[in-house]
């Protein structure tokens, strides 16, 4: 079994209502195990979902190959973009270092924020800011054996 590396690593996912109710659908009646995992209940090696999946996507989508930090610079790209308070997009981002390596230093307000305990405004504004791209219809998804 494969820990995260860290105590800030568990916490609450906020999600777009339509991207929680599709993630909702994908897991059923599970209550353990890996959200995404082989057919054996095992997680999937990153390399074979690059080669498998995302790479062939990005080809079939005209978009050059990049890795899963992509999906991390779209993410801060994509909050910051619709105004969300820097304290919460370090918290939905986990950052303990800028984008350059370097370590991110915590300004007083910073530790005075307390982001993690105010679901509901997390809530309000991921409902607000939208996901920022629109999700495949169930046939591409199909296609492309995400489902």
């Amino acid at each position: 079994m494969q820990y995260p590396k860290t105590k800030s690593a568990f916490r609450l996912v906020d999600l777009h209502p339509t991207v929680a109710a599709m993630l909702r659908d994908f897991i059923g009646d599970r209550e353990e195990g890996f959200i995404f995992r082989t057919r054996t209940g095992t997680p999937f090696l990153q390399s074979n979902v690059l080669r498998s999946f995302l790479y062939p996507i990005l080809e079939e989508l005209g978009i050059e190959k990049q890795g899963f930090h992509s999906f991390r610079r779209f993410r801060v790209a994509h909050l910051e973009s619709s105004y969300v308070p820097s304290a919460l997009v370090k918290y939905w981002t986990g950052h303990a270092k800028s984008s350059d390596g370097e370590v991110v230093q915590q300004t007083v307000t910073d530790k005075y924020v307390k982001m993690g305990k105010d679901t509901k405004f997390r809530a309000e504004v991921a409902g607000r800011i939208g996901r920022g791209f629109e999700l495949p219809e169930f046939q591409t998804l199909k296609k492309w054996r995400l489902r």
